[in-house]
């Protein structure tokens, strides 16, 4: 499994997610950039310190991550350790398909570093399953809040009827992939804390269909997993879990953040924060079910449709470029730094030092 997941890794399979982002955004540079809107810009040092705060809510995301990673991991990995881990995580969720992220790595990495790998598998399932459950009981949260103007943009701001249909498809896709998403939650839940055997079973069963067949040996893997992670639970406390929760939600705040910090560059009024955060829970939960490496063209195209009221007309480009810089390309860059260094260390000593 290890030379696969290295495989997948590989320098050479970054230049797909950069030439696919940066295809989408030279396409809105062409479709739609306006020079007089972007002159009319006023860039003072409040542009400097909000695009200077857009980096520290990643920086927030990251340090959160961390936390929850040493925490999940009962103090057997450090701080420094857990916080490359979390960097190299990000960076294996960017350059493989977003649907299945870079659990890999990082089981491979916590293993690597120590912790044995029944215990990794343990701690990603943990992971995934409270990035989940923050996810989808924030959305319907903010639903209630706030209404129905969560779920989707405004049509009235396309004008163009054929972009309507494109916006109207996305929301349809992003209201089935949260039902999906939920459904996979609440599975892992019950799995993880309840009957994680009877899981293994269900997964079994469903994945014996003809048409699923295919992946009935990653369904199986699945449930022996819930298995593992299932009895290293029944030792924690509700504190524990508290703590853990109240980071996950820390670092998902972050990364929301960072695109409220860059819209209060652009757009001269106020910005409902809440909504904001809310557009892109819907949005993320959307990504993380697209094909593409990182959600890449996707994404760039998703944030400028899904918080249209925010982004100036002229300016989707220029906001999607600055987005994905700090929220994605940025830690390509990372974890082409970082991973040869990891790589290294952990298979020449067994154990990182990163």
């Amino acid at each position: 499994m290890t030379p696969r997941i290295l495989r997948r890794l590989s320098p050479k399979r970054l230049i797909w997610p950069i030439v696919l982002g940066l295809g989408v955004v030279t396409w809105l540079f062409i479709d739609s950039f306006d020079r007089e809107a972007f002159a009319r810009i006023n860039w003072t040092w409040r542009s400097l310190v909000l695009l200077i705060l857009a980096f520290g809510c990643m920086f927030v995301r990251d340090i959160a991550y961390m936390y929850r990673m040493r925490l999940l991991t009962g103090g057997r990995i450090s701080y420094r350790r857990s916080l490359g881990i979390a960097l190299l995580w990000e960076f294996g969720s960017a350059v493989t398909p977003a649907s299945l992220g870079g659990s890999p790595l990082a089981v491979l990495l916590l293993s690597k570093s120590g912790l044995g790998a029944g215990r990794s598998t343990a701690v990603v399932m943990f992971c995934l399953f409270l990035d989940g459950l923050v996810l989808i009981l924030a959305i319907p949260l903010l639903v209630i809040i706030l209404g129905r103007i969560v779920i989707a943009p405004p049509m009235h701001y396309f004008h163009d009827i054929a972009i309507q249909g494109i916006v109207q498809g996305l929301i349809v896709a992003s209201i089935v992939s949260f039902c999906i998403y939920t459904t996979w939650t609440a599975i892992l839940g019950y799995g993880l804390f309840v009957n994680p055997k009877g899981i293994k079973r269900l997964l079994y069963r469903v994945f014996s269909m003809r048409f699923l067949k295919r992946w009935q040996k990653g369904a199986i893997r699945a449930g022996s997993d819930i298995i593992i992670a299932s009895a290293e639970i029944r030792e924690k406390t509700a504190w524990y879990w508290l703590r853990a929760f109240i980071a996950t939600a820390c670092s998902w705040t972050g990364r929301f953040m960072v695109a409220i910090m860059l819209l209060m560059m652009f757009f001269p009024g106020t910005i409902d924060w809440l909504l904001v955060m809310g557009r892109q829970a819907i949005m993320q939960v959307l990504l993380m079910s697209t094909p593409t490496p990182g959600a890449s063209g996707i994404a760039e195209l998703s944030l400028p449709t899904f918080l249209v009221e925010y982004v100036p007309g002229g300016l989707e480009a220029p906001m999607s470029l600055l987005w994905r810089g700090i929220t994605y390309y940025m830690y390509l860059f990372i974890g082409v730094y970082l991973l040869p260094r990891w790589l290294k260390r952990l298979f020449s000593t067994g154990r990182g030092n990163a």
